[in-house]
């Protein structure tokens, strides 16, 4: 089997988990969230290397207002899905992913932005269906942690601590080989 280069993109519907803590003078206060939102994705790589596929993938996980403050995450990762089996049209595969995120917090009231990068790693559930040789549909279950942080410090030593915790969610896509 012939190694091809192939470009992707995916669709994601994704629960996200943020942690969040705060002090403000003596008060303090700490908590997570969950925010479902949509993500697209692109990727680049290689299929059919070592009974897989390698790739580069990039996406907006988060790109939401709560309560006035806007959230963006995204992240760059380097992926490995290893091919458990090719049945004609149907492959399933098992991944893992290890990469870049940024967290970026801009409050559109008074506490201004904040950003900050972190590390994420992930596993992967999913299947590739082919539509023709170089064409194929992809579904998947992917679930990531991410220790990303975006801090604001202020005066008085008012500190905001934003960060993305947990990224899971199903997934489709498409791949085309070249």
């Amino acid at each position: 089997m012939a190694t091809d280069y192939f470009v992707g993109m995916d669709y994601g519907d994704y629960k996200n988990t943020l942690k969040f803590s705060s002090k403000f003078g003596v008060s303090s206060f700490s908590g997570t969230g969950t925010i479902k939102d949509k993500n697209i994705g692109i990727k680049f790589g290689i299929d059919n290397i070592a009974n897989g596929r390698a790739y580069i993938s990039y996406g907006d996980k988060v790109n939401s207002t709560v309560q006035n403050v806007d959230l963006k995450y995204t992240s760059a990762a380097l992926n490995y899905d290893y091919y458990i089996g090719k049945y004609d049209s149907f492959t399933p595969y098992i991944g893992a992913s290890l990469g870049y995120a940024k967290l970026t917090r801009t409050d559109e009231d008074s506490l201004g932005s904040a950003s900050g990068s972190g590390m994420e790693y992930g596993v992967k559930i999913g299947s590739l269906v082919s539509i023709t040789d170089n064409a194929n549909f992809e579904i998947g279950y992917g679930y990531a942690k991410s220790n990303a942080e975006a801090t604001s410090n202020y005066a008085l030593g008012d500190i905001v601590i934003f960060g993305a915790d947990t990224i899971k969610g199903f997934y489709v896509g498409f791949n085309y080989k070249f």
